[in-house]
């Protein structure tokens, strides 16, 4: 499959933004939604069981949904202080498809939203004592795990706002910064920085620091197993950081370089990839079958 014969088929959005196209490889479908017609700085996707796609841009102070065939469903944001704007904001989680829950960095708050973007309520400063709320992750129970910019510490609050505890201080006090909070099947909390996968137990004891080689860009599960961005390189590892296989994004788009590689995520045996022009989808099946020649 390597250096394959690659034709490209442009099909127009059904709105104003952007198009859509699909790549041809093999027997194979590759889609992707172009999102340059919106924002040239997204952050970070997450996909509902739906389809439904949720974008947010930090730096854009945005949060899109997409529905299913790539058309914009509905958009919030703007830099301010009232309840549909954001002052940086930095990333989001949905435990359910209902609720979204945004970290609303420079507005010391944490929004939630409903599934159709409407307001239902924040988490203020003075709720949870977090100055600068930069990543957050709701478990199954609803606990919600956030990392402070300001303590460089995880916050975990119970689903009646009580603070439980704090933890990752001494792990990640001066590794840079985490990209994202995960949660594997049996709620063990997965996050990164650049060079290592930290998995943590529910209460916030370290079980497992994965070191890498390569400089992460980000991650997602499947399965339990890992899924470690580098650039436009996929590793797909095992829970232990062993490498299981390798996936070249250039071999899909040849010029996919020129992009920023920001974020991904797996839905529906298909893996998201966010980069600052479009986001692609490729067949899981593909990703795990892929050999390199």
């Amino acid at each position: 499959m390597g250096n394959p014969f690659v034709f490209l088929i442009f099909l127009y959005g059904v709105l104003n933004f952007g198009l859509t196209l699909n790549i041809t490889i093999s027997q194979t479908i590759y889609s992707s939604i172009r999102i340059d017609s919106i924002t040239n700085n997204p952050d970070n996707i997450l996909l509902s069981k739906d389809g439904f796609i949720y974008l947010l841009s930090s730096s854009d102070n945005l949060f899109v949904k997409f529905n299913p065939d790539g058309s914009v469903n509905k958009m919030i944001g703007g830099k301010g202080w009232g309840n549909l704007n954001f002052d940086n904001p930095t990333s989001f989680y949905s435990p359910d498809d209902l609720n979204f829950y945004i970290t609303d960095c420079y507005n010391n708050r944490i929004q939630r939203f409903n599934r159709n973007l409407e307001y239902l309520g924040s988490l203020s400063y003075d709720e949870i004592k977090i100055k600068y709320p930069y990543l957050i992750g709701v478990d199954k129970f609803y606990n919600v795990i956030v990392y402070d910019l300001e303590t460089k510490r995880f916050f975990k609050y119970t689903n009646d706002k009580k603070l439980e505890r704090t933890f990752g201080e001494l792990e990640l006090s001066s590794s840079g910064l985490p990209f994202k909070i995960l949660f594997d099947s049996k709620n063990n909390i997965i996050t990164s920085d650049r060079k290592r996968i930290l998995i943590y137990s529910n209460w916030g004891f370290l079980l497992k620091e994965l070191k890498f080689d390569i400089d992460i860009t980000n991650f997602t599960l499947y399965d339990n197993d890992l899924f470690v961005l580098s650039g436009t390189d996929l590793n797909h590892c095992d829970t232990n950081g062993k490498l299981l296989n390798h996936f070249k994004l250039s071999s899909i788009i040849p010029d996919i370089t020129q992009y920023k590689i920001v974020d991904l995520v797996y839905h529906n045996r298909n893996i998201y990839i966010l980069s600052s022009k479009f986001i692609l989808k490729i067949k899981m099946e593909d990703i795990l079958n892929w050999k390199e020649n």
